[in-house]
């Protein structure tokens, strides 16, 4: 049984269809700016309560137990790697099942120097452009 019947629901997408400004305005647009203010308050949380450029390498180190273990599991058993990053958190235009991958979390996410006279700016790999352009 259908909770709404296929007649209404045809009549429901055709509104939809012939009124999808009005969906943009009032829920499209509210939603992303929504959506947008809650990732940037979670950035600027992680920012000020857990960056800290000076523990690089103790976190690369723990990065590299976990590919280390990963690596000594038997050949039978092993999983393809990936990071544990969302996909729809990713640049790529490909998505694939990271479900069926062994998922290693990269928690780097500073900026660890900035060379002016030289140009170049030294990152870590979870770093985005708008974090670089911010800093």
């Amino acid at each position: 049984m259908d909770i709404v019947p296929q007649k209404w629901r045809k009549r429901l997408i055709r509104w939809m269809e012939d009124n999808r400004a009005l969906i943009i305005v009032f829920f499209c647009l509210p939603a992303s700016f929504l959506f947008d203010l809650i990732l940037n308050t979670r950035k600027w949380i992680l920012h000020r309560l857990f960056a800290d450029p000076r523990k690089h390498d103790e976190r690369v180190q723990a990065i590299q137990k976990q590919v280390g273990k990963w690596n000594e599991l038997p050949e039978n058993t092993r999983k393809f790697m990936c990071t544990a990053r969302p996909n729809w958190q990713s640049l790529s235009t490909t998505f694939f099942k990271k479900d069926l991958c062994h998922k290693v979390p990269i928690p780097l996410y500073n900026i660890l120097s900035l060379d002016e006279k030289n140009l170049t700016v030294r990152v870590e790999p979870m770093v985005t452009v708008g974090g670089i352009g911010y800093f």
